[in-house]
């Protein structure tokens, strides 16, 4: 579902496209920011914690530590394995088969 939604859907199948893939991030929060009346609307950075999430809200800020999950290096693990491990897995395939190929012409 992620494939189809994100990654062919809002992306276009140009994620790994850098200058493409900000744009479409761009182009969206401007679209929510003209949508959502500013008083309904936190822009909100998550290095921030609790503080700005919690005046929003309304609500005291928790004793827990805000939690720091999906980092920039979580993040790029994701990203390297959606792009860079299928495009390794093909080149391998490539490199068998050719070696299949060679075995089976050196049999005749």
């Amino acid at each position: 579902m992620v494939e189809r939604v994100i990654w062919q859907g809002t992306f276009g199948g140009r994620f790994g496209e850098r200058t493409h893939a900000l744009d479409v991030f761009r182009r969206h929060n401007e679209a929510v920011q003209a949508a959502v009346p500013p008083e309904k609307l936190l822009v909100f950075e998550v290095k921030e914690g609790w503080g700005p999430l919690c005046r929003f809200l309304g609500v005291p800020v928790p004793a827990t530590p805000f939690p720091h999950v999906n980092d920039t290096a979580d993040f790029q693990r994701m990203i390297r394995r959606r792009f860079l491990l299928p495009a390794a897995a093909v080149g391998a395939g490539v490199v068998a088969a050719g070696a299949v190929a060679l075995a089976v012409a050196r049999r005749r």
